[in-house]
């Protein structure tokens, strides 16, 4: 069994310091919580360019992510994008 935590329990803080933060409470499993209103990790940044988020998480954090949470329904274009980056 993994446990895993959600990017959203420090969303009033960069991605990339939630990311740090949750690896320092010794999680092994990582949730990304992508943000509709930009301010923790726009959808944009995720489905721009899904090689490029997902070298980023490497660069980021030696956990792996377990799955997305969206809050809002994205449009179809991006939801593929997104897809696509989950596959990654």
């Amino acid at each position: 069994m993994f446990v895993a935590a959600s990017t959203r329990c420090f969303g009033d803080r960069p991605f990339n310091d939630a990311c740090r933060q949750l690896e320092d409470l010794e999680f092994e499993r990582l949730e990304v919580w992508i943000d509709e209103s930009g301010r923790h990790l726009p959808l944009t940044d995720v489905t721009a360019s899904p090689e490029a988020f997902a070298a980023r998480c490497r660069e980021v954090t030696r956990l792996p992510m377990t799955s997305f949470c969206l809050g809002f329904e994205a449009p179809q274009s991006q939801f593929e994008a997104l897809c696509r980056t989950a596959k990654l």
